[in-house]
């Protein structure tokens, strides 16, 4: 299971055209994208979001899919290193 965020307004109160659905990462127990890095939550940041949590997809920002795979292929790339050292 993981958690998905949708900024509605960004920190200076303007409205979000067209939010998506961002996965939500904690580092140093502050929640943020892991797009962008945006912070948010109550104390945080001023802006305005949706949050979720979801069993699989929910994600529909590019730029997160994108690291995902970037992430993913790094953990099989490490994989296929350790068993080429057997």
């Amino acid at each position: 299971m993981h958690t998905v965020v949708k900024f509605t307004k960004n920190n200076d109160g303007d409205k979000v055209e067209r939010p998506k659905w961002h996965l939500s990462i904690t580092y140093s127990g502050v929640a943020m994208s892991l797009c962008s890095g945006e912070c948010y939550g109550f104390g945080v940041s001023s802006c305005e979001f949706q949050e979720k949590d979801v069993e699989i997809g929910g994600i529909n920002c590019n730029d997160c899919l994108g690291r995902i795979k970037e992430l993913q292929s790094i953990k099989l790339y490490a994989k296929k290193f350790k068993e080429a050292k057997k």
